[in-house]
């Protein structure tokens, strides 16, 4: 009788441990754009605590949207490329709006990505 009394006391005791009210932690989102010197541009986007089904970014550059990309989904993370783009002599600064969707089709999150000034561009420019 003992032994069921002190294993029924460490059952009891797990349970109060983990509060019915807890909050789950908070979801957080991150989105990071880079480039390689064949003006390939990458944007890495990840979340925490949340399920994401879908990624998509709508791609900027020097202010203006140019196109959108959809991710390829590993994990907690996403990936996104475009190019190679056209090296241009002058800079242009490329961004990104990352969406992050539920499986459902639900909106969890929109930010922008870092901007990336580079010589490239889209067909056409200097």
């Amino acid at each position: 009788m003992r032994t069921r009394l002190c294993l029924l006391a460490l059952a009891c005791g797990v349970v109060a441990a983990s509060p019915a009210g807890a909050t789950p932690p908070a979801p957080s989102y991150s989105a990071v754009m880079t480039n390689d010197s064949s003006c390939q541009f990458f944007i890495t986007a990840s979340w925490q605590h949340v399920k994401v089904g879908q990624v998509f970014a709508n791609w900027y550059e020097d202010g203006i949207f140019i196109f959108t990309t959809d991710a390829t989904i590993q994990g907690n993370k996403a990936f996104m490329t475009a190019g190679p783009l056209v090296p241009t002599t002058t800079p242009h600064d490329w961004y990104a709006l990352v969406n992050f969707y539920s499986s459902s089709g639900a909106q969890l999150q929109q930010l922008y990505t870092n901007t990336d000034t580079a010589n490239c561009g889209i067909g056409g420019q200097t």
